[in-house]
């Protein structure tokens, strides 16, 4: 099961009074890739998420019809108010609610990252991609673009901002079952 994006996107489209062939020439698409995209049949890339955002000004998560995650602070009272950290899902969330995060704050971050930095954009677009399919779990997914975006900002010397760096943690912390997202 994969997830499915078509609704949404199709929501927005009529929301801006576009037409699937007027929204294909912005994009620079055909018009049957926008009808696949809002069939389900296919998923945008990562990229084509990001100019969609874009073209329909409108947040990502909005376009895709993920809600914003929210984080929550536990009370002082809490069992655990050792660790009182704000948390994006509960530690008991399904791989589908982690996934449709994760989803969110990949696109966010995809956003953010220069044009120029072509292996580190192509890096988060494959892991979009094992997200979307829900090929494995989530939190493998994550450990594996740590590895591998680790291994690139090292290899181009490149530095996400701060704002996108803590992004970036608050994502990989969406692998750790019971771990904290601050």
């Amino acid at each position: 099961m994969s997830i499915q994006l078509g609704a949404a996107l199709s929501a927005q489209r009529t929301a801006h009074h576009l037409s699937q062939a007027d929204l294909a020439t912005q994009l620079q698409v055909s018009p049957q890739t926008v009808a696949d995209w809002e069939t389900n049949r296919r998923q945008p890339a990562l990229a084509a998420l990001v100019k969609l955002s874009q073209v329909l000004a409108v947040p990502v998560q909005d376009l895709v019809g993920i809600r914003s995650p929210q984080p929550t602070k536990r009370h002082w009272w809490h069992p655990f108010a050792w660790n009182a950290t704000e948390k994006i899902v509960p530690w008991y969330a399904s791989d589908h609610q982690r996934a449709e995060v994760a989803i969110a704050m990949l696109i966010q971050l995809l956003a953010d990252v220069p044009s120029d930095q072509t292996e580190l954009r192509a890096i988060l677009a494959d892991h979009y991609q094992q997200i979307m399919a829900q090929v494995t779990s989530v939190p493998y997914v994550l450990q594996s673009l740590e590895l591998q975006v680790a291994g690139c900002l090292h290899r181009t010397h490149y530095q996400f901002a701060p704002a996108d760096e803590q992004a970036f943690a608050r994502l990989l912390a969406l692998s750790h079952i019971r771990g904290s997202l601050t």
